[in-house]
């Protein structure tokens, strides 16, 4: 999340409609955070359900890998969109991972 949480759409590509320009650089990125989020979100989930032995353990300290994965894909899904809300999307998937929220942005 840190590594892509730079990512910001410029004016210039909200309103180019042909691509062109900005908004051909700044969509390979979102494109690129998208799909690697959302990889990491399928395997936190997957884990949560096939690895319950290792999932229930981490869950004893407070750590829940379904949650995470399920706010990690609504991130994914929402990054670069208008209706991004992008710090409770990330405050929601630290909740569920136990970072600590204050350090992450």
């Amino acid at each position: 999340m840190l590594r892509f949480e730079h990512l910001k759409w410029r004016v210039s590509s909200l309103l180019d409609d042909t691509g062109a320009g900005d908004g051909t650089a700044d969509q390979t990125a979102f494109s690129e955070a998208q799909t690697i989020l959302g990889a990491l979100a399928d395997d936190l989930i997957t884990f949560g359900q096939s690895k319950r032995l290792a999932a229930y353990l981490i869950s004893r300290l407070g750590i829940d890998p379904i949650n995470a994965g399920c706010r990690l894909a609504v991130l994914a899904d929402e990054l670069g969109t208008r209706n991004e809300d992008r710090d409770a999307n990330y405050h929601a998937v630290a909740r569920a991972l136990k970072f600590q929220v204050a350090k992450l942005r």
